[in-house]
C-alpha cells in the first residue's frame, strides 16, 4: 500500500502543478473561388494557402481529402460556397474552431486575392487579408499566399504591435529608432514588429534608453528610469568648457550661442595680445635706435625720439585693447557658469515609485508639478 501511495502523490502533484497546454484552433481551408482562373490553378492556389496557413504554426489544418470525405459523408458539396454563412456550416460539419474563404481574380495584369478567417461558433470575421499584385500567378503563388497566410494568422511583421511606455514625464520626448514617436501617457504607441531602440529625453533629467523586441500584433510595457541631473554638475561644467553646462541640461540652442560668443572672444583676446606684442616689438626697435644715435645733428635726435613716443603710445592702446578683451572673454565665462545654474530646468519636486513589473520592479522617476501633491 506504501509503495502504491508514493507513486500515487508526485503524479498528482504534478497532474496539479502542470498547467494544461492551450489547444491549437482547427482551421479548414475552403476552395478559393475566382473569375478568368482555370479551376485547376484555383485548386493549387488553395492547396498553397493551406499549406502556408500551416506553416505560421497557428492552426492544425484540416487536409482537403479529409475535408472532402467528411463533406462527402454529410453529403454537402462546398463548390459554390462563397458567403460566409455557407463557410461557417461547412465548419460546423467539419468540427473545425475557424475556416478561411476567400477570391482570387485577375483583371487585366492585376490579380486581388482577398482572404478572411472566420470563427465558426460566433460567425465573426476575426481577420481579413487584400493584396493587390501586378505579377505573375508564380509569385502569387511563391510569395504573395504566405504574406496572407501570415496576416491570417497575426504573425505577419507588417502586423503592429502595441507599446506602452511606463515611467515617463508627461511632456517626454519620445523617439523610436531615431524618429519622434507621438508619445502620450494615456495610450499605447503603435509599432511595427521587431527590434527597437527607444530613447525617452526631457529637460534636466538624464536619457532613458531601452531595446525592446516586439512579436506581430503583441503588446508590451516597458518602463524607462529618467534619472535627475544636478544644477551644480551643471554650473561646473560650464566653468571647464563653453556651453557644456546648457548642452548637459538639454538646452542645445543656448550652448551653441555661448560657444560661439566665447570663442569670438577667445579669438578678440588673441588678436589684441598679437597686436600689443607687435607694438611692444615697435616700441623696443624704437626705443635702440634713440639710445643708440651717437654724432647725429638734434633735428635727427628729435625725429627719433617722437617715433619712440608714438610706439609706446600704441603699446599703451594695445594693452588697453587686450584688457578690455580679456574682461569681455572673463565676464562671458562667468556668465556661461552663472546661465547653466540659473536657468538650470525647474525639475519640481521629485518622488520615486515602483513599477512592478514580473516577478521583479523597477525604480522609475516621475516629476511631480509643483502644486501638485
Amino acid at each position: 500500500m506504501r509503495l502504491i501511495l508514493s507513486s500515487i502523490v508526485p503524479l498528482a502533484l504534478v497532474a496539479v502543478t502542470t498547467a494544461p497546454a492551450q489547444p491549437v484552433p482547427r482551421v479548414g481551408v475552403l476552395e478559393l473561388t475566382g473569375e478568368n482562373l482555370p479551376a485547376g490553378d484555383l485548386r493549387a492556389l488553395t492547396d498553397r494557402l493551406r499549406m502556408e496557413i500551416h506553416a505560421t504554426g497557428r492552426y492544425v489544418v484540416l487536409e482537403r481529402e479529409r475535408m472532402d470525405a467528411i463533406l462527402q459523408e454529410q453529403g454537402f458539396q462546398q463548390t459554390g460556397c462563397t458567403v460566409s454563412e455557407c463557410a461557417i456550416e461547412i465548419g460546423q460539419l467539419l468540427g473545425v474552431e475557424k475556416m478561411v474563404a476567400g477570391s482570387i481574380n485577375r483583371i487585366d495584369a492585376i490579380t486581388t486575392i482577398n482572404v478572411r478567417l472566420l470563427d465558426v461558433a460566433t460567425g465573426a470575421i476575426e481577420r481579413t487579408a487584400l493584396k493587390d499584385c501586378r505579377c505573375p500567378l508564380s509569385e502569387v503563388l511563391t510569395s504573395v499566399l504566405r504574406e496572407l497566410a501570415e496576416k491570417l494568422a497575426g504573425t505577419s511583421r507588417s502586423t503592429p504591435a502595441l507599446l506602452t511606455l511606463r515611467g515617463l514625464p508627461s511632456d517626454a520626448r519620445v523617439r523610436i529608432d531615431g524618429r519622434r514617436a507621438d508619445w502620450r501617457p494615456t495610450r499605447p504607441l503603435s509599432v511595427a514588429a521587431g527590434l527597437h531602440r527607444v530613447r525617452a529625453a526631457r529637460q534636466g533629467f538624464h536619457e532613458a534608453t531601452a531595446d525592446v523586441d516586439l512579436d506581430p500584433g503583441a503588446t508590451a510595457t516597458v518602463a524607462l528610469s529618467m534619472q535627475p541631473k544636478s544644477r551644480a554638475a551643471a554650473f561646473l561644467r560650464s566653468l571647464f568648457l563653453p556651453g557644456w553646462g546648457q548642452a548637459y541640461s538639454g538646452r542645445p540652442g543656448a550652448s551653441a550661442l555661448f560657444i560661439l560668443a566665447e570663442v569670438g572672444a577667445a579669438g578678440g583676446l588673441g588678436y589684441a595680445a598679437y597686436l600689443n606684442r607687435g607694438a611692444r616689438d615697435d616700441y623696443d626697435a624704437a626705443k635702440a635706435d634713440y639710445l643708440g644715435a651717437r654724432g647725429v645733428d638734434q633735428p635727427t635726435l628729435d625725429v627719433l625720439r617722437a617715433d619712440m613716443l608714438d610706439r609706446r603710445d600704441e603699446v599703451d592702446r594695445t594693452f588697453t585693447y587686450s584688457l578690455g578683451a580679456a574682461g569681455v572673454f572673463l565676464g562671458l565665462r562667468a556668465l556661461d557658469a552663472i546661465d547653466a545654474a540659473a536657468r538650470f530646468p525647474d525639475l519640481g519636486r521629485v518622488r520615486m515609485v515602483r513599477f512592478e513589473g514580473g516577478a521583479s520592479g523597477f525604480l522609475v522617476v516621475i516629476p511631480i508639478e509643483e502644486g501638485r501633491r
